[in-house]
């Protein structure tokens, strides 16, 4: 700015922290210090008891993960990923990138692929406990992972590209997936569903990253989810103003938007089927919500965080693990409490 004007960095922004290239790059920081009233809807552990799942991460909490032996794998800010029991006890830590960790996904029973701010893609053999490939996978921070069937992954980062890859090796590419940050990939059957900051979640062939289909929405996407059963498929993909967008499709390729949900009072940070057909979803606003079992667009708080929420999944006990920006992950049942919202179709929008 010229001398005597002011940059406010709005932190609802999401950034990269590129590389300066050309040029320089003047950073002025100010810090605010206030003090905060006592917490009404406290949430924090007081037993003075470690709890199960901890002591969780120094810093945000972003990802989760379900294994296929039972146990579950959580990564975050620290730069590493926590290996965990079913019940909580800690298993071991894998260590090795120089950044957040932002995505997981397994591939087999001793194969884990983390995917990190510091642009790379790092495969982990769980057996071990010890990295077996690294490579560069994004030109930005890396943001999105998701694992086919036959072992293959899938991957978009905040350069905008979805790439496909065979244990390191890329086998498909599509540079301009998106305009801007990809946030989520899920998917189904031969396709892959990733949604992301301009708006739109697209469908693509896993095969070859060929387009198949492009849904638009009035916000930016930060969180997708896709299930089958007898009437057809259900995508429902998450914005960041709280709605959750629900869409409808025979074939896979014809599609129509059958509804919206006012479901977070801020960004949906992870939406996830659980084994029972309810959707549970985590938002910026705290909380983790689960559909209600009896009433058709209603749903439950089963737990909150003292931050941001970021990811939630289910055990076949009927328990859900959350995770969240204050460094914890919780345990809750799927019951929770009164149902708190409705609905919203896109006729009334």
């Amino acid at each position: 700015p010229p001398r005597g004007s002011l940059i406010v960095f709005d932190h609802g922004l999401w950034h990269d922290g590129a590389e300066v290239l050309a040029g320089v790059k003047h950073v002025l920081r100010s810090d605010l210090l206030f003090a905060a009233d006592d917490a009404t809807d406290a949430v924090a552990d007081t037993s003075g008891e470690a709890g199960p799942f901890t002591p969780g991460h120094d810093g945000y909490v972003w990802k989760l993960a379900a294994l296929g032996d039972g146990g579950v794998a959580s990564a975050g800010r620290d730069a590493v990923v926590r290996l965990w029991s079913n019940d909580g006890a800690p298993r071991g830590t894998l260590v090795g990138h120089s950044q957040s960790i932002l995505a997981l996904a397994q591939t087999s029973d001793d194969a884990l692929y983390t995917l990190s701010r510091d642009r790379t893609l790092r495969c982990w053999d769980l057996d071990r406990r010890i990295e077996t490939g690294c490579v560069v996978a994004h030109i930005g921070a890396g943001l999105a992972l998701a694992a086919e069937a036959n072992g293959s992954l899938v991957s978009g980062g905040a350069d905008g590209a979805l790439r496909r890859w065979q244990h390191m090796d890329i086998v498909a590419n599509r540079e301009a997936a998106h305009a801007g940050w990809i946030w989520d990939i899920a998917l189904h059957g031969e396709t892959a569903i990733s949604v992301g900051e301009d708006g739109y979640a697209r469908i693509w062939r896993c095969e070859d990253l060929s387009l198949i289909a492009t849904l638009p929405h009035p916000h930016p996407l930060r969180a997708v989810a896709v299930r089958s059963d007898a009437e057809g498929i259900t995508l429902v993909c998450g914005d960041m103003l709280g709605y959750v967008h629900v869409w409808h499709a025979t074939d896979g390729q014809h599609w129509r938007r059958s509804g919206m949900q006012a479901r977070h009072r801020a960004a949906v940070r992870a939406l996830r089927w659980l084994p029972d057909g309810r959707l549970g979803s985590a938002g910026e606003d705290g909380r983790i919500l689960v559909d209600d079992r009896t009433a058709k667009g209603q749903w439950h708080e089963v737990a909150r965080h003292a931050n941001f929420a970021t990811d939630l999944l289910a055990f076949r006990d009927g328990r859900l693990l959350s995770a969240g920006y204050d460094g914890s992950l919780r345990v809750a049942n799927g019951s929770g409490h009164s149902p708190t919202t409705n609905t919203i179709t896109m006729e009334n929008i």
